[in-house]
């Protein structure tokens, strides 16, 4: 049987959660990107479709607004869609924060002390 819990994290403790910019979710992305590493709701990198990643933490705000609204431009597709070029999906991918809702799987280990060691 598997149990479903609230999970409280600790302030500046952030998970990561890789989200696939679309129309749909284009407004949202821009914003995580644009609060950057360091502000909730953020996001941590931003990948493009040749498997780059760029560091948001250290990146100066006007940089970050800049990439965001990059996050649809996709050369040679249409725009927002969903083709494969080479094996890698096209589209660029957000690594955004766990928002309020997210669903997160966590495998508890066992703890040592209950461990039976022969």
């Amino acid at each position: 049987m598997v149990a479903i819990y609230p999970v409280v994290m600790s302030r500046g403790f952030f998970f990561s959660f890789l989200q696939r910019v679309t129309p749909w979710n284009v407004e949202s992305m821009r914003d995580a990107v644009e609060n950057g590493a360091h502000v909730h709701p953020g996001a941590t990198h931003v990948e493009d479709e040749q498997g780059g990643v760029v560091n948001l933490a250290n990146l100066p705000k006007f940089k970050r607004t800049a990439l965001a609204k990059t996050l649809l431009s996709t050369p040679g597709s249409v725009m927002g869609a969903a083709t494969i070029n080479g094996g890698r999906a096209i589209g660029k991918t957000v690594y955004r924060h766990l928002r309020d809702g997210d669903v997160l799987l966590v495998n508890r280990q066992v703890s040592s002390a209950f461990c039976q060691f022969n």
